[in-house]
């Protein structure tokens, strides 16, 4: 086991580097970190999606506004998404965003947003666990290769 002093630098190299701590704590690759804290950064977007659908919902006279910042919100996640190699959360983005410039009632609206933002942050959910899986698995291997 690593001296607590350690522990603590490779946390300070964490923070610094913009790992947000709870991820500092495990032992990492390069990789992963960066994958992982690239899914923190699209969690806190996907949040701000969260907050506009939300906003949209309460809205009741003028939704204009509410609709072009939505569309204009899942367009650069849509982008950025499609950037990190995300392929299947991009298109989701995409569809959400036909849906928010669509005609039709607003509670249809909203539940379709609602369920599209819930979906998204059960991928990256799905994601971030894959990706802290596939760490943890070489070093039971290698747990297992010792005894």
């Amino acid at each position: 086991m690593a001296a607590p002093e350690t522990v603590d630098k490779q946390l300070a190299h964490s923070r610094a580097c913009g790992v947000p701590a709870t991820f500092a704590r495990m032992a990492l690759g390069t990789q992963e970190r960066q994958r992982l804290a690239e899914l923190e950064t699209f969690q806190q977007r996907i949040q701000h999606l969260h907050g506009l659908v939300e906003r949209f919902a309460a809205e009741r006279q003028d939704l204009e506004p509410h609709v072009t910042a939505l569309r204009r919100a899942f367009n650069r996640l849509k982008m950025e998404l499609a950037g990190a190699g995300f392929d299947s959360m991009s298109q989701l983005c995409a569809s959400l965003d036909t849906a928010a410039k669509r005609s039709g009632s607003k509670p249809f609206k909203t539940r379709i947003l609602r369920d599209g933002v819930g979906s998204l942050r059960m991928q990256i959910d799905v994601e971030q666990r894959s990706v802290r899986a596939m760490e943890e698995k070489p070093h039971v291997e290698k747990e297992a290769k010792e005894e």
